[in-house]
């Protein structure tokens, strides 16, 4: 054997120990026929990350609304009629809404627990709108003397017979002369009428929403 015919020899002993195709021969895909040792890693092992879980905001809850996140979805969710003025704030996620105290609660103490509370039905004074006497509005676990019953609207015929209705079904009292309760209508700079029940001539410290003829919250 010639040493030219040792050196080719030894070259295509190198390629084939390669796992490269001496001959240059493609397999059927065309591309260089090339020995595989190792199975590959799925793409999707690194480009489609697992999701984790959805956790509740830190001092609020998630409330499924089924693709409309307002306070009027969560309430309708939480089985609160329009009457019940909330103080929260929302915000979408991925399951649904993120569900907290708004500014004003938050600064009475609300906490999750009173999300939880009005959740089931019974929303606490502090996640509820009341106000001063010619005040400010507060949360209903603050001195007030009026509780709003439905958000501001325009006018309409016979406001204040509706109001008294809307009241006395908010209260469950019938907002007889001694029950020391009374609704009125409070206006706004642009026209707009907003009812609330409360009592002119004492102070209140928490909410007569469903008090019917119990006693009422007064702070002296």
């Amino acid at each position: 054997m010639t040493a030219l015919a040792t050196v080719v020899l030894a070259v295509i002993a190198l390629l084939t120990y390669l796992g490269v195709n001496p001959s240059g021969d493609s397999g059927s895909d065309g591309r260089p026929a090339v020995n595989v040792t190792a199975d590959p890693t799925p793409d999707s092992a690194e480009s489609a990350p697992s999701l984790a879980p959805v956790s509740p905001p830190e001092g609020g809850v998630l409330v499924a609304t089924h693709g409309e996140c307002t306070v009027e979805a969560v309430r309708a969710v939480w089985g609160l009629g329009a009457t019940t003025q909330l103080l929260i704030s929302v915000s979408p996620s991925e399951s649904g809404c993120a569900v907290m105290p708004d500014s004003l609660a938050a600064q009475a103490g609300a906490s999750t627990l009173d999300l939880q509370l009005a959740s089931e039905g019974t929303p606490p004074a502090v996640l509820l709108e009341c106000a001063r006497k010619g005040g400010p509005v507060v949360a209903c676990n603050n001195d007030h003397e009026w509780e709003f019953v439905g958000d501001w609207a325009q006018p309409t015929p016979r406001d204040d017979t509706k109001c008294r209705e809307a009241a006395s079904q908010y209260t469950k009292n019938a907002l007889a002369f001694d029950s020391g309760l009374r609704s009125a209508l409070f206006p706004s700079d642009d026209g707009r009428l907003r009812c609330a029940v409360g009592s002119p001539s004492m102070t209140l410290n928490g909410s007569v929403r469903g008090i019917g003829g119990g006693e009422l919250p007064t702070s002296r």
